[in-house]
């Protein structure tokens, strides 16, 4: 019985492991403590906000840009809790070379109206899913008119913060080395909600040139 008392010792193998995992938390718990505090610094220290998520992306050279796309869908998104607190995401340069985003001004208005028909309304509301002219006229755009992309530039001491229903898309690597950029999900609510890079309604991917669009 004595011998079951005694602690486990650990293979050198098994040091080595552990050490690199109190290694790897420390640096994770770095990172979530300095978005969390340029969270505060940004939103203010009772906005509920928190980054629920932080990737490093990694850019090959030469990669081409992502179509345009929105990180949370839209049944998410319709959600009266997150509307009141929409998502939004935060994009820094991990590396000496500035990062890019492409993003679509306004494209979150049309998000918006799409949101909002469906939220109140049913899914096919008001034909807005699918009728090009029915969303311009509510969002006060010129028929025939598109939004066309613009590139946004983030340089060291920078952050772009976003909002997570903004069309947006990573920008293409033009060079002949990786890029590396931090990418933090921030939301106000419990627990994780389901995101991911989504499809848009049709009807705003018509607006938007080169966007994901979503099967009918």
């Amino acid at each position: 019985s004595s011998d079951l008392q005694k602690p486990k010792r650990l293979t050198q193998q098994e040091q080595v492991k552990s050490e690199k995992r109190r290694e790897a938390w420390s640096s994770i718990s770095s990172v979530y403590g300095f978005f969390n505090a340029l969270i505060v610094a940004l939103c203010g220290a009772d906005s509920g906000y928190k980054a629920t998520e932080i990737s490093l992306l990694e850019s090959d050279p030469r990669c081409p840009r992502q179509a345009g796309h929105a990180d949370y869908p839209i049944d998410v998104a319709c959600a009266d809790k997150n509307k009141k607190k929409p998502f939004f995401s935060l994009l820094i340069p991990a590396c000496y070379m500035p990062a890019h985003l492409w993003v679509w001004p306004g494209s979150h208005h049309l998000m918006e109206h799409v949101i909002n028909a469906n939220y109140t309304m049913g899914h096919d509301a008001a034909g807005l899913d699918f009728f090009v002219e029915a969303l311009q006229e509510r969002a006060g755009m010129e028929l025939g008119k598109t939004i066309a992309p613009v590139d946004v530039v983030v340089g060291g001491g920078q952050a772009c913060a976003f909002l997570g229903h903004l069309v947006h898309a990573g920008a293409e690597n033009y060079r002949n080395v990786k890029h590396y950029c931090f990418h933090c999900y921030v939301q106000a609510t419990e627990g994780k909600e389901h995101n991911t890079a989504n499809a848009l309604p049709m009807c705003v991917a018509e607006l938007c040139s080169d966007c994901v669009r979503m099967e009918p």
